[in-house]
């Protein structure tokens, strides 16, 4: 008779994630239990602390973002194309301000979808099979 398996809490993620075995780990997959124990354990704390938790929380942060998008079988380089606003505003912080008005403007109407993009992307399921970032991690528990 097989017994079916105990699911992880959202703490055992949060652990896992913050000690030294993932805190650098950009390697593999993480679930959407694992992304999502974890944001919540660390805006918890960064909220109780007053965001002084929030330093702390960044590697981590980064870390089990990059795995959540490997297992959509998405490259994190996509991701970092949410950064061209705030590039292009530096960059264009000495020139004409009407320009940098439309410029910036356009670029975060655009940025707005893309963070919608990704947000449907962390609340979906991974892929099922394996990926080029490593095996379904559902099916490693």
């Amino acid at each position: 008779m097989l017994q079916e398996l105990k699911e992880r809490s959202l703490w055992s993620y949060y652990v896992e994630c913050v000690t030294t075995r993932k805190f650098f780990t950009r390697s593999g997959r993480a679930r959407r239990r694992e992304y999502w124990g974890f944001l919540f354990y660390a805006s918890l704390i960064s909220i109780l602390t007053m965001g002084m938790g929030a330093v702390f929380h960044l590697i981590p942060f980064f870390s089990v973002l990059i795995r959540r998008l490997h297992d959509q079988g998405i490259s994190t380089t996509l991701w970092g194309l949410t950064f061209t606003p705030l590039f292009l505003s530096i960059f264009f912080i000495q020139q004409d301000v009407e320009l940098l008005l439309y410029i910036g403007l356009s670029f975060y109407i655009l940025l707005f979808y893309i963070r919608i993009y990704f947000f449907i992307l962390l609340i979906s399921e991974g892929e099922e099979i394996e990926n080029k970032y490593g095996v379904n991690p559902k099916k490693i528990i």
